[in-house]
């Protein structure tokens, strides 16, 4: 009788993702993970590409010190990560809409500390310069996990060349796309 692994519950990372939450590079990570026996073992992903339990990463993180000081847009996707998991598409859609909506007014799943980080980072730059640094980030981390959520470049132009010529500021919407 074979049993069927686990399904992780908890938001998986990259190691690049990894590398980002710490502020090193991605090679510091591979060192820890080959020079720290207690580094937490992958839980997904592929030999090229592993995914790892983004609570035990952050708990072994805080245990060795490591990534104490890190950005308000590593923390404000810690945050997002923590609070929508997988579904980090509908964290990105809530800050957008927290950013651009009335003040004071948030979708309801955003905690108020994302709230706070990303309204922060949109004085600092802009609202769109956030959300797209965000979208950015996710796109990064899934096109490295082997995501079927990032559309590939060729069907892109496909898309384009079937969609015609369309103003510069026209809005396309193609359900069956990726990011």
């Amino acid at each position: 009788m074979s049993q069927t692994p686990a399904i992780p519950t908890n938001p998986l990372v990259t190691g690049s993702e990894i590398a980002r939450i710490a502020g090193v590079t991605r090679a510091a990570v591979s060192n820890w993970r080959r020079r720290y026996g207690d580094f937490p073992a992958p839980v997904g992903g592929g030999v090229n590409s592993p995914l790892f339990d983004l609570a035990e990463v952050q708990a072994w993180l805080d245990k060795q010190r490591k990534g104490q000081d890190v950005t308000d847009e590593v923390h404000l996707w810690q945050v997002l990560r923590g609070a929508y998991g997988d579904d980090i598409l509908e964290g990105l859609a809530d800050v957008a809409r927290a950013l651009t909506g009335p003040d004071g007014e948030r979708p309801t799943a955003l905690p108020e500390q994302a709230v706070g980080l990303a309204r922060r980072l949109a004085e600092e730059r802009s609202p769109a310069v956030v959300v797209n640094d965000l979208a950015e980030r996710f796109r990064e981390s899934v096109r490295r996990a082997g995501s079927d959520q990032v559309t590939s470049p060729r069907v892109v132009r496909a898309v384009r060349h079937f969609a015609g010529d369309a103003a510069d500021d026209a809005v396309l919407f193609d359900p069956a796309c990726g990011i």
